[in-house]
């Protein structure tokens, strides 16, 4: 599966001299490309990218699933990015500690979303993305939301 990992745009606290690589996003990049997936990384936090250059760059790439992460600070961005990635992806999942935080509310948030991952996803995105691309189910899959049920986060690593 081709898979698309965004660290949202932060125009309004990101500042030129200070880039901290998503780390996170790295992470589940390196599982993902281990287990065969073509991956991309877009970081429009470091690149600085407004919502136009986003969507140019998602559409361009065509990817089958967007993954993106949300961070409760720059939240609004992120659901921002899951309305743009709806366009162009199959799949448009969220991650990160604002999901851990806020379970299924994401998805009253935000509509556009598919599925939320909480906890670490080193584990249980990759078995995830693995099901979709074989239509498994996903109902056991730890650390899995959906509009219908949430499932308890994988083990910490």
């Amino acid at each position: 599966m081709k898979v698309l990992l965004i660290q949202p745009p932060a125009r309004h606290i990101a500042r030129e001299d200070i880039v901290v690589p998503p780390l996170g996003i790295a992470y589940l990049a390196a599982v993902l490309e281990r287990k065969g997936h073509k991956v991309c990384v877009l970081d429009a936090f470091a690149e600085m990218l407004d919502f136009n250059s986003l969507e140019e760059r998602v559409k361009l790439l065509s990817p089958d699933a967007v993954a993106i992460t949300g961070m409760t600070p720059v939240i609004d961005s992120a659901y921002r990015v899951a309305k743009i990635a709806r366009r162009y992806a199959r799949y448009v999942i969220i991650g990160g500690p604002h999901v851990s935080v806020a379970g299924a509310k994401v998805f009253e948030q935000c509509p556009d979303l598919d599925y939320a991952v909480q906890g670490e996803g080193e584990i249980s995105f990759p078995l995830l993305v693995e099901a979709l691309e074989r239509n498994k189910d996903i109902s056991n899959v730890p650390g899995v939301i959906t509009r219908d049920f949430s499932n308890p986060p994988s083990p910490l690593i």
